[in-house]
């Protein structure tokens, strides 16, 4: 009997045993929703003294929602929070030479937040603590936040050379409800967020150099 060989695999595409899994993984994704949204909204009030500068003053409120479903697992995870953000900020603007400095301060507060999740499977429990509780547990917590940026050009004949510099600290707690009391399925060799409440600390420095035409 003569044998016929298979057809060979498609480049790009996984192999069978592979596909099997994905088609599962797509099965239960149909299920699964993220939701995001975010906005501001904020009063400015600007004053012009001398030839070149500006003086600004502003005031605005920040909102964020995050949410997840999964109908597949029965789960719901979702952050409702706010902020105020007042910001001072002064122009030079010449000829020559054009800088901006602004400083703004933030102040996030929880609204609502909700944690109903049971992930598992027949060999490994709780594997929700990375994929649902981290995200959640990093945005229900309140802190403030102090940012500062600055940013110098100057103008040559055609083009102009350009500075930027940010940066960020922001300092606050976790809520004291949001704990993942469980068992931990599987820990993970990287850093992970604290199961308990704990301080929610971030220092950001960035600075880039650019060209105008």
């Amino acid at each position: 009997m003569k044998r016929i060989a298979p057809f060979p695999p498609i480049w790009g595409l996984p192999a069978p045993s592979a596909r099997l899994y994905l088609c599962g993984e797509f099965a239960e994704n149909q299920y699964y929703t993220l939701s995001m949204s975010q906005g501001l909204t904020a009063l400015r009030y600007a004053v012009s003294f001398g030839k070149y500068n500006t003086l600004g003053v502003q005031c605005g409120m920040g909102y964020f929602y995050r949410g997840e479903k999964n109908k597949f697992y029965g789960f719901s995870v979702f952050n409702r929070n706010c902020s105020v953000i007042p910001r001072i900020d002064y122009r030079l603007s010449s000829p020559k030479h054009e800088l901006s400095v602004g400083v703004n301060w933030a102040h996030q507060m929880v609204k609502q937040h909700d944690y109903e999740v049971d992930i598992k499977t027949t060999s490994i429990q709780h594997l929700d603590f990375q994929t649902c509780f981290a995200p959640y547990a990093y945005y229900a917590a309140e802190y403030d936040m102090l940012a500062a940026d600055l940013t110098y050009v100057y103008h040559l004949r055609k083009a102009g050379l350009g500075m930027r510099l940010r940066y960020m600290n922001v300092s606050g707690n976790r809520l004291e409800d949001v704990a993942y009391t469980k068992e931990i399925g599987f820990n993970s060799v990287c850093a992970m967020i604290s199961p308990q409440p704990d301080r929610h600390d971030e220092h950001w420095l960035n600075g880039s150099l650019f060209v105008i035409f």
